[in-house]
């Protein structure tokens, strides 16, 4: 019972995680609105395929770093994204 208690706090704590990922990008979505004049209707494509993205590309990143090692793995996230 114990153990059950304990992984359902885990997974609590990572959907928390999950939800603060997207919570960082929603507060600048007005911003990139006006500075591109993008439709609302474009704001929101934007914002759900980042949602998907993050969904699809989390267990496969998951996997990489569980193999290679967390470090390079964000070392190489940074790389790209610059």
């Amino acid at each position: 019972m114990e153990k059950n208690r304990k992984s359902i706090y885990i997974l609590i704590f990572s959907n928390f995680l999950i939800c603060l990922g997207i919570g960082l990008v929603i507060p600048v979505t007005p911003f990139i609105k006006n500075e591109f004049h993008y439709t609302t209707s474009q704001m929101g494509v934007m914002t759900s395929l980042f949602a998907f993205a993050q969904f699809v590309a989390s267990p496969i990143v998951g996997r990489m770093s569980d193999k290679i090692g967390r470090k390079p793995v964000i070392v190489f996230g940074l790389f790209t994204y610059i």
